[in-house]
């Protein structure tokens, strides 16, 4: 009939009970449970295997099957943790209050017909259902390189997979390498169907969580002198000054170092200041000064010095060793690209003789140095000889009949067009890099 214990329940064999088996202690069975009706405990203990033919409950504590396993007919609600060493079978729901822990393999799966409910966490070798293979992994794989019939994917698993598939079958249809900048008359926001970044745009940051191919391939690219020719990536430095918290390196009066240094100061102006600007990195320690991509704080072409903000004690001396320039760097952030505007600009290919174009540095405007005729009112000629400037052989000082007017026709070539900038002929387009994926 029924057993109805208010303590413990130690029992070196077997339990056989026909109806109800209430235990308001703990329970330790050294050999096997059954029990044909309703079981209630505060905590359970077997060695071997317990059968539950009418439902389980363990109200606070924990249920332990030790080398055995459990069988439960009509479903198991636990307050806290289960272990089994075998088969845990449950023909209902399974409800948990804490862990379930299995050291069965696939051949020993868990079985649950019903519904699995846990506040913490369900470890086991594997998960068999009521049909199909089991299941021993969940997979956060975005490649899927290695096929698996055990393993299920995570959403964002698939959903980058599937991202990644489409485009590159976007880019068998665009023929566009990654990082690749190309035109287009309208602006279109980045999205999974058009993985690109307009670059007209104001400057931007461009996440690894939503380009994950395009932020590891600007964080990796060096600004590079004579790209097709020497192509130096690697500045030296020659003297270091640390002084009131920053950190000043001075480098070599050699070619690549003064078109380098030209060029930076070049586009620090057109920038406009040195906030989310540029980095220098040392990939290398250099006069104990760490490994580190730093935000530049002051830069000066003619001394050839680059300044960051590094907190140590003064200190100055010979420094060997050499830095690079990422331009799309961000100092701190291993996880994010920097793209600058480039709106309002025309293309120069990279390359020139006098090193002046790096590619990926910005420049201003200019006009090709030049003079002026000139004449005087009466419209003789002025000549200059020297300081001298004679007019009718005479030796003349003074200017006030000497005039220079504004750009006119010349009778050849037209009205003179003028502006606040020199400009090519050209057309209004708008500048994208493609990033070849896009997760939003």
């Amino acid at each position: 009939g029924n057993l109805d214990l208010s303590g413990e329940a130690t029992i070196a064999g077997d339990l056989n009970v026909g109806t109800d088996l209430d235990v308001s202690g703990n329970a330790v069975i050294d050999g096997n449970l059954s029990v044909a009706g309703a079981l209630q405990f505060n905590t359970i203990q077997v060695t071997s295997t317990a059968e539950f033919n009418n439902g389980l409950v363990v109200n606070s504590g924990n249920i332990t099957a030790s080398a055995g396993g459990i069988n439960v007919s009509a479903g198991a609600t636990i307050g806290t943790n289960a272990s089994v060493g075998g088969n845990l079978s449950v023909i209902g729901a399974l409800n948990l209050g804490g862990n379930l822990a299995l050291t069965g393999n696939v051949t020993n799966p868990l079985n649950v017909l019903g519904n699995i409910t846990s506040s913490a966490q369900i470890s086991g070798a594997s998960l068999q259902l009521p049909s199909g293979v089991a299941i021993n992994e969940i997979s956060n794989d975005t490649t899927f390189a290695t096929p698996s019939s055990t393993a299920v994917p995570t959403e964002f698993a698939v959903l980058s997979y599937v991202t990644q598939a489409i485009n590159t079958a976007l880019l068998s249809v665009s023929g566009k390498l990654l990082g690749e900048i190309f035109m287009r008359d309208d602006f279109s926001a980045p999205s999974a169907g058009f993985p690109a970044v307009c670059v007209n745009a104001a400057t931007q940051s461009i996440a690894l969580a939503n380009f994950p191919e395009l932020q590891p391939y600007l964080y990796a690219k060096p600004l590079r002198y004579d790209a097709t020719g020497a192509n130096v990536i690697d500045f030296p430095v020659t003297y270091y000054a640390i002084a009131a918290n920053v950190l000043t390196w001075t480098l070599p009066d050699i070619p690549p170092v003064n078109a380098l240094l030209a060029a930076l100061a070049e586009d620090q102006v057109v920038h406009g200041s040195y906030a989310d600007w540029l980095t220098v990195t040392n990939e290398a320690v250099i006069v104990g000064v760490p490994a580190d991509t730093r935000a530049i704080t002051s830069i000066n072409a003619a001394a050839r010095t680059i300044s960051v903000a590094y907190t140590a004690a003064d200190a100055s001396g010979i420094a060997t060793g050499n830095l690079r320039f990422y331009l799309h760097r961000i100092a701190g952030d291993a996880n994010s690209a920097r793209i600058f505007q480039i709106a309002g600009r025309g293309f120069i290919t990279a390359g020139d003789a006098a090193g002046e174009w790096i590619g990926g540095l910005r420049r201003r405007d200019r006009m090709q140095g030049h003079i002026h005729s000139h004449s005087w009112t009466n419209g003789n000629p002025l000549n200059r000889d020297g300081f001298d400037y004679s007019r009718d052989g005479a030796n003349n000082t003074a200017f006030t009949d000497l005039n220079i007017g504004s750009p006119a026709n010349d009778g050849a070539n037209g009205v003179p067009r003028t502006g606040p900038t020199t400009d090519i002929r050209g057309l209004g387009v708008y500048a994208y890099i493609w990033a070849r994926s896009y997760l939003p």
